[in-house]
């Protein structure tokens, strides 16, 4: 601050009236009284007083007198405030102090240090957080514990109660069994029939298990099989072209709109399927139902012959247009004829192919049964071989070690005379002995070894020889079966010949079937007005007899009756299945043999004692 500006401070304060009015200064208001429009920044720690008068720049174009009160600083109410009370300093004349008092304080510039705090205030309600979590975690951590104890200790006693009221039924069923003179014999005979109950139930259980087990594997393989054709079906896709694989695609999509489709119609099928099942039950109970339902079909199989009937009537044209079409018929029927004949024709040469490659595959089949059959006789030769090879494999090889057994029992003695002669001639053999005693040792050994080879080479044969066995049977199974399918295939299509080769007989029979209708038409619409007031009344009879069952009160109670029935057989049914589980639960056999053990040797004990008590 220059010395021209303090002056000027000093100045102002002496003389309020000709203070100059400087943005951070003192206005007055409509009733001469001053008023504080906002605190100076000389309240701001660290920054410079303002001066009393301020000289505009370039930079700053706005007073601050006419800017309005911000936010963040509270405004002041209107006080007599004395310039005397501003305290005056070596800058120049200050604002007022905020007030001391306690009360809801705002910071006008929050600057890095209220930051600070702020975020160590944030900081330490964190921490605070986190403990009181940690607390809460390690509460629930010992409940927790404690409650795992509290339903491990249940568990047990749940079992230990579940075992101890088995115990109990099962001596419940002793006492009773005792209160109401049971026999030995009768017990006895109700344990064998449990017995034999249980061992049925047994064989039942394990052939289910079985057959499940079969089950999974045959599954297993499905389940194989259907990944192997997945693959398969992934690979052909990934080497379709773009075209290809757009069409599979949509046929894609449109095979799941079928699927959908085909779901639905399943789903309407089956609840008409029920609804039949549910109405077929109501006509079994009833025979006029059953009667009027018979001639609703038959009634409306009439309708449906007089509609035809009808309709041919209102087709039939004049007779030349009916001799016209006879005769364009006619001409269709001898082509069909011509059409036919030509077929038939192809068809017989077809006929000729197939059976000239029927026998050719014949020969070709007598041909490789013989080498079959040479292959057989061949591999059934060695089979008899390895049988009688194995047949006589044990006294073979009992010969064999009996053999080696004897060659080391030369070789033992060999080397015992080896050593009696060197310990009695006090020298070694010459080189020539030694030499042959060498060659015949190894010769043993290779006698020996040539034995074993032998053994394994026979084994190893005889697995090969059982694999070609397995091959060639399961070929000429495979075989057998070729030859009945193109056995059947030739019946089929002998038998489809004889009906089409003889086309006269194919006419005589549609004409008569024809004729055959036009009688029934006309036998039908003789008896239709009988049928239908038949129908008529039987409606009336079916509608009074209805009326009058529903107002009858035996039929009323009779349906109450079997209502009551129904629920008494459920209540029965499942009374069985709790008396059945009962007494599988009530098995006091091992109990019975339990206690009988007991008092055996509860008796043993009491005669051993009396025994050595006479005996002192």
């Amino acid at each position: 601050m220059s010395g021209r500006d303090f002056a000027e401070g000093e100045e102002n304060v002496s003389q309020y009236e000709s203070r100059p009015i400087s943005r951070r200064g003192l206005k007055e208001d409509i009733n001469g009284d001053v008023v504080q429009s906002r605190l100076s920044t000389a309240n701001r720690m660290m920054s410079r007083p303002p001066s009393a008068f301020a000289r505009r720049t370039a930079s700053r174009l706005s007073s601050g007198i006419m800017q309005p009160p911000k936010t963040g600083a509270p405004l002041m109410g209107i006080t007599n405030v004395s310039v005397i009370d501003r305290p005056i300093t070596q800058q120049g004349v200050t604002g007022l102090r905020p007030s001391t008092t306690k009360g809801p304080q705002f910071r006008q510039v929050l600057d890095k240090r209220y930051y600070d705090g702020l975020i160590r205030m944030k900081m330490k309600t964190i921490a605070d957080e986190v403990v009181k979590l940690n607390t809460e975690i390690e509460i629930q951590q010992q409940q927790h514990a404690t409650s795992e104890i509290y339903e491990k200790r249940v568990r047990e006693i749940a079992a230990e109660l579940t075992e101890l009221q088995g115990q109990l039924a099962d001596y419940n069923m002793v006492v009773d069994k005792i209160n109401t003179n049971t026999g030995k014999f009768e017990i006895d005979r109700e344990a064998e029939t449990m017995k034999f109950e249980n061992e049925n139930l047994a064989a039942e259980l394990d052939q289910l298990f079985g057959q499940n087990r079969t089950k999974e594997e045959q599954l297993q393989l499905l389940e194989q099989e259907i990944q192997n054709e997945k693959n398969v079906t992934e690979n052909l896709i990934e080497e379709m072209n773009p075209d290809e694989r757009q069409s599979y695609e949509e046929l894609k999509v449109v095979a799941d709109e079928l699927k959908k489709a085909i779901d639905q119609s399943t789903h309407v099928l089956e609840e008409l399927s029920q609804k039949k099942t549910q109405y077929e039950d109501k006509l079994m109970g009833s025979q006029i139902r059953q009667e009027a339902v018979r001639l609703y079909y038959k009634l409306h199989e009439r309708e449906e012959r007089k509609a035809a009937l009808i309709a041919e009537e209102k087709n039939r044209a004049t007779p030349a247009q009916e001799k016209e079409t006879l005769m364009q018929k006619m001409k269709e029927d001898n082509a069909e004829m011509a059409a036919m004949e030509r077929q038939l024709i192809q068809i017989n040469e077809q006929i000729k192919k197939k059976k000239e490659e029927l026998e050719l595959i014949e020969q070709d089949l007598e041909e490789s049964q013989n080498e079959r059959h040479q292959k057989f006789k061949e591999l059934k030769r060695r089979e008899e071989t390895m049988e009688q090879f194995m047949s006589t494999y044990e006294d073979s090889k009992n010969a064999e070690m009996k053999r080696i057994e004897e060659l080391e029992g030369k070789i033992v003695i060999a080397l015992e005379q080896m050593s009696k002669n060197i310990a009695g001639g006090g020298s070694l053999p010459s080189r020539d002995e030694f030499s042959a005693l060498i060659e015949n040792l190894s010769m043993k050994q290779e006698e020996l070894q040539k034995s074993k080879l032998t053994v394994e080479e026979l084994a190893r044969k005889q697995q090969e020889l059982t694999k070609n066995v397995e091959k060639v049977e399961n070929l000429e199974i495979k075989i057998q079966n070729e030859i009945a399918s193109i056995t059947e295939k030739l019946t089929t299509m002998t038998e489809e010949i004889k009906v089409f080769v003889d086309l006269d007989k194919l006419r005589g029979e549609a004409q008569e079937k024809r004729n055959k209708l036009l009688r029934e038409r006309e036998d039908l619409l003789e008896a239709k007005p009988s049928l239908i007031s038949t129908k008529e009344e039987l409606q009336r009879e079916n509608e009074e007899l209805l009326k009058d069952l529903n107002e009858n009160e035996t039929y009323v109670q009779l349906n109450n009756l079997e209502k009551k029935l129904q629920l008494l057989e459920q209540g029965n049914l499942s009374m069985r299945e709790f008396i059945q589980s009962k007494r599988t639960e009530m098995d006091y056999e091992p109990i019975r043999e339990n206690a009988l053990k007991l008092v055996n040797d509860y008796n043993q004990l009491l005669r051993e004692y009396y025994t050595t008590k006479g005996s002192q």
